[in-house]
């Protein structure tokens, strides 16, 4: 840091020197010159003194004057720097160009921009983390009612079908046996729906919690997906479907939790039956290279809209085709697959056009054991 130095005076002192210098050099050029005029000879000895008194005296100011605007310029320098810093404009600097007073305020003036600019972005840093906060907040208070509304109504519908079944049990006594073990059969199944309901809404908040229980193993990708393709052969002949595998090694090995895993390509596997068109193949594609692992579960069917696929995996989100009772699941499958991929430090994401939908997983590979 700079001390404050007193040398400002010396400047004036200084620069009256050189003007005193420079007006007495000025005034003899001049005499010498004057001696040989007519004008100045034909004075008196009081007029000559006088003149180049007066000679002498206006070069002394004007030089004086000139030297100290060099010190005013700076000034007015340091003044319209400040007069910024007072507007908010803190990106100034001053360069020091003297040893003295007036570089001693253009140190602290800098110094101070600088100070003052910190400041500023410490506040503005606040400022965005508190708006970002507030977003948040506003953010977490519309999924909390998204959820509650969602639950509500995924709920409501299979409540009000089965007390509608049970109130024409109970209240009507001639039904004939075919037609209550038909009613009691669409109440058994809209239970199971229920159940399935509250048990992907418990999974989903344990995810969401972190408080899912990982058990990390070494395990061969190709094999689990294999075996669970192998499981859903009694669905692919109920809806004539033709199950092709590509896999580019039958052993490729990577880190993780099997039955979470299973889990994912389970409900990836069931949308492909679900929504793709019988009667059409369902492609399992597994292909690798030296850090990652990609797994494709591709079914024929109606192409998604670009907008839908941006928010297949959030929590409650389907697509209008697949809201009938039929087809329509949870809404919570596609993100509790997310968050187990997520969770393995992978990435599974969807795409849909030529009237085929991929959903892809990329997985990192597990290192070589020697």
């Amino acid at each position: 840091m700079l001390e404050a130095p007193t040398k400002f005076k010396y400047r004036i002192l200084g620069n009256l020197f050189l003007s005193l210098l420079g007006a007495a050099i000025i005034t003899t050029t001049l005499l010498i010159i004057f001696s040989y005029l007519r004008f100045f000879t034909n004075l008196d000895p009081h007029q000559r003194t006088f003149l180049l008194g007066i000679i002498f005296l206006c070069f002394l100011f004007l030089i004086f004057s000139k030297l100290m605007d060099m010190s005013f310029a700076y000034i007015r320098r340091l003044t319209l720097t400040i007069n910024k810093i007072a507007q908010g404009n803190f990106d100034v600097a001053i360069p020091i160009e003297q040893n003295d007073e007036l570089g001693y305020i253009a140190h602290h003036i800098n110094m101070m921009a600088r100070q003052l600019r910190a400041a500023k972005i410490k506040e503005d840093r606040s400022i965005e983390k508190e708006r970002l906060a507030n977003l948040a907040l506003r953010e977490e208070e519309k999924n909390k009612h998204d959820l509650i509304t969602n639950i509500a109504h995924d709920l409501r519908t299979p409540l009000t079908s089965m007390m509608g079944y049970l109130q024409l049990l109970t209240e009507n006594q001639n039904l004939d046996e075919a037609t209550k073990a038909k009613y009691l059969k669409i109440v058994q199944d809209k239970a199971k729906r229920l159940n399935h309901l509250m048990d992907d809404l418990f999974d989903y908040a344990s995810f969401s919690s972190n408080q899912i229980h990982y058990n990390e193993t070494r395990l061969n990708i190709s094999e689990l997906v294999a075996q669970l393709a192998d499981e859903f052969y009694p669905v692919f002949e109920k809806h004539q479907l033709t199950l092709n595998m590509t896999i580019s090694s039958p052993v490729i090995y990577v880190n993780g939790d099997g039955n979470l895993l299973a889990r994912v390509f389970d409900n990836l596997i069931s949308n492909a039956v679900k929504y793709g068109t019988d009667g059409h193949a369902i492609d399992i594609q597994i292909s690798h290279d030296d850090i990652s692992v990609t797994i494709k579960v591709i079914n024929d069917g109606p192409e998604i809209s670009r907008d839908e696929l941006e928010h297949l995996f959030e929590k409650f989100y389907r697509t209008d085709a697949s809201r009938s009772s039929s087809t329509g699941g949870t809404g919570l499958g596609l993100a509790i697959a997310k968050s187990i991929i997520e969770m393995h430090g992978g990435e599974i994401f969807a795409t849909s056009r030529n009237h085929k939908t991929s959903f892809i997983v990329v997985l990192k590979r597990a290192p070589e054991v020697s």
